[in-house]
């Protein structure tokens, strides 16, 4: 499922070996770990990535993340993500994920994301 549109994004993941539970299937955090990579990639292109927001002192953090999962992977799978921002509600971003194998949708997301001053951060910090 490939897309040309500049808003959206595709990456595969492979399933590594120590990522399977005992089960044979991979956890639902190895699942968000490759969500959290691909939106960073995903930033990365679009000029608000971490090195982007870094210059202005701002770094992104996950708000809120709902995640429905079909079925998991297991060792020597691939996954094939596909991600595009969804919109904004005032300060959030919203991003939206599809989980793919070869089979199909296995898993969907949506994900909303703030950015937060470091420099402010630092000084909430000292004051404490």
């Amino acid at each position: 499922m490939t897309t040309e549109s500049p808003l959206t994004y595709e990456h595969g993941y492979d399933i590594r070996s120590y990522e399977p539970r005992p089960d044979g299937r991979v956890s639902v955090t190895a699942i968000c770990d490759q969500l959290q990579d691909i939106a960073s990639r995903h930033a990365d292109r679009l000029g608000f990535g971490h090195r982007d927001l870094k210059q202005s002192g701002h770094f992104w953090i996950l708000a809120r993340l709902h995640l429905v999962v079909d079925r998991l992977p297991g060792f020597g799978g691939h996954t094939n993500i596909l991600t595009w921002p969804s919109g904004n509600e005032r300060l959030v971003a919203l991003r939206d994920f599809l989980v793919l194998d070869d089979d199909g949708p296995m898993g969907r997301a949506t994900t909303s994301w703030v950015t937060l001053n470091a420099r402010s951060e630092e000084h909430t910090s000292e004051l404490q």
